[in-house]
């Protein structure tokens, strides 16, 4: 939605020369830059240099289901 207004406010006020949607576009933008600061930074978890002609594989690990049989099993191992 804050993208939409953001939007508009460009249209009607900076490029079409209307004083509020300016400020609504102001406002708009300083929102949307202050949570981009705020949010937390994805941590980096592996970097290497790829070489032309290298390929590399991305995979993830998918966790086990979460079944009653194992369950059983955690609680009577614990």
């Amino acid at each position: 939605m804050l993208r939409g207004v953001q939007r508009r406010a460009l249209r009607h006020g900076v490029l079409g020369g209307s004083g509020l949607w300016t400020t609504v576009w102001v406002v708009a933008v300083g929102i949307r830059l202050f949570r981009r600061l705020r949010s937390p930074r994805p941590e980096l978890i592996f970097s290497r240099r790829v070489s032309p002609g290298e390929a590399f594989v991305i995979r993830g690990v998918a966790p086990e289901p979460d079944t009653r049989r194992r369950r059983r099993r955690l609680r009577s191992a614990g």
